[in-house]
């Protein structure tokens, strides 16, 4: 049986092997670094799953599948958001709402919705009656595009511009009709969609009588980039730890810690932040500072060379379809949150998989590949079973919180044996614990652990309580003094409760004295 390797299918078992290497030398409860290799040999598996199939059905069947379900799934996201638009429109917040509908954040509900509205112009593109045709692209247009515009959402904005020009530059280099037809329409769609980013909100204003800013207000609020450098400086810090760590990066997951140490350095605490982030809004920085040199140089191989040969491929309406939605996917991972969603990395994996050309094609026997593939599929079956059951004990944990927390415990510590979801279950139990000098040890152990994948407000506010308690005055007064430079608005939710309910020994008095004069300049430093 010939098998085709192709950019993605050897990028994807590349990474899948150094992960699983790493396995073995890593501590067992490194939750990011298995939910990422799994992650991998998934992708692996879905590649070689399209690669067979399109043998059978061809790449535009299977792109053809993809449109409608994104169509689908996307089209019940724009209904929650025009829910959501309606439900809000007289409401006193109205001015600054950014519609989020069912996905809760509104740079990734704006994204989806775009590639939404791409496959729902690529399906209405085979309607053979010319003016049926233009009647769904404009029915599309409504319920795609119209909401776009009240998402506030800047990379909206460029990822609008970025699919103009693939598709423009399609229209005028591919002559075959059926390319052509889908990118006209894609050209007008997006022209107008970039139309309504600056003039729907004060239109809507003029007729319904409220406003809401539209993306050009936030522009000239917060800049293009982000509001308070907030892209500008993970960036940089991302870089700063790639610099310190070139080779194999700091370890998948753990950029975080890093981002939190450096929130606490000049120049990133200048500007005060609400929490830090554990990703650096771009997909290869973030890739530089957690894998190293290593994982971001096989990953722009990866995308070189799908780009490359992008020249030579057979061009199609399929094609145009992919070019814009991983111009879409590739300008939100590089702007935000990188391709971690599974709604997001699935259809990205699809489509640069329907697009390239083999790079060598093997003869294995034939029962290899099957072979290859019912491991593949087995071993994602494994980890989805066990993120499933590990999320059922943490979900049914906090339910229990309240009315029976030694039950809840009992979750928690099956659920940390799952190395899935083991810094979830920790999270749990340390939500649970209570501050009373009780097993301090071990509430310290699993508070260094959330520390250095996690360190949240919560985390590192308790972390100075435990130090406390274990008689290490000096530390807890140094992790007080970074909790309250990078989290000060968080102290009355996640330090005052537990000093107030603390055993007041000497070390625990020593801290709350500490704690209240250090309050005193934090005041101080806000007035200057």
């Amino acid at each position: 049986m010939k098998l085709a390797i192709t950019p993605t299918l050897l990028y994807t078992a590349l990474v899948s092997a150094l992960l699983g290497i790493a396995l073995g030398f890593a501590d067992p409860g490194y939750m990011p670094l298995w939910q990422a290799t799994f992650s991998f040999i998934g992708l692996f598996t879905l590649s070689l799953t399209v690669q067979q199939f399109s043998k059978i059905t061809g790449n535009k069947s299977i792109i053809s599948f993809i449109a409608i379900l994104l169509t689908l799934g996307g089209g019940y996201t724009a209904y929650t958001g025009w829910e959501e638009f309606f439900s809000c429109l007289h409401c006193s917040n109205f001015s600054r709402l950014q519609l989020n509908g069912a996905i809760g954040q509104p740079n990734l509900f704006g994204s989806l919705l775009l590639i939404s509205w791409l496959s729902a112009i690529y399906l209405f593109s085979h309607i053979p009656q010319r003016w049926m045709r233009y009647l769904a692209y404009f029915a599309a247009l409504i319920f795609f595009g119209a909401p776009l515009p009240f998402t506030g959402s800047r990379t909206v904005l460029l990822s609008l511009i970025g699919v103009l020009g693939i598709s423009t530059l399609s229209y005028f280099f591919i002559r075959t009709a059926e390319p052509r037809r889908v990118s006209s329409a894609v050209v007008v769609a997006m022209l107008v969609g970039l139309v309504a980013q600056f003039s729907l909100p004060p239109t809507a204003s003029h007729f319904l009588g409220v406003t809401n800013r539209s993306t050009l207000n936030r522009i000239e609020a917060g800049g293009i980039s982000a509001s308070q450098r907030l892209r500008t400086d993970e960036w940089k810090k991302s870089f700063e730890t790639w610099t310190h760590h070139p080779v194999h990066g700091v370890g998948v997951g753990r950029y975080a810690y890093q981002s939190f140490i450096l929130q606490q350095l000049p120049p990133y605490n200048e500007v005060p932040r609400d929490k830090v982030y554990d990703h650096s809004h771009n997909l290869f920085t973030q890739l530089a500072a957690e894998t190293g040199s290593i994982g971001l140089l096989l990953t722009v191989l990866l995308f070189a060379t799908w780009f490359l040969q992008q020249i030579k491929t057979e061009k199609s309406a399929a094609t145009i379809l992919c070019w814009g939605g991983l111009t879409v996917l590739f300008i939100h991972s590089n702007l935000e949150f990188p391709l971690w969603y599974w709604y997001l990395l699935i259809p990205f994996t699809i489509m640069l998989a329907t697009t390239e050309r083999a790079v060598k094609t093997i003869t294995l026997p034939s029962v290899i590949v099957p072979l290859i593939w019912i491991a593949g599929v087995g071993a994602t079956g494994w980890a989805t079973y066990m993120v499933y059951q590990g999320s059922l004990q943490i979900n049914e944990g906090y339910s229990l919180s309240g009315s029976n927390p030694n039950q809840s415990k009992v979750l928690g510590a099956a659920a940390v044996k799952n190395p899935f979801v083991s810094l979830e279950a920790d999270q749990m139990l340390s939500y649970l614990d209570s501050s009373e000098e009780v097993n301090v040890a071990s509430k310290l152990a699993r508070n260094t652990r959330l520390l250095y994948w996690r360190p949240y407000a919560s985390v590192v506010y308790r972390r100075s309580i435990l130090l406390a308690q274990m008689g290490q005055v000096t530390e807890a007064k140094r992790w007080i003094i970074s909790a309250l430079s990078v989290y000060p608005n968080e102290r009355n939710e996640y330090f005052e409760p537990l000093l107030a309910s603390a055993k007041k020994t000497k070390n625990i008095l020593e801290l709350q004295t500490f704690y209240q004069k250090a309050l005193i300049v934090l005041v101080q430093e806000k007035q200057r």
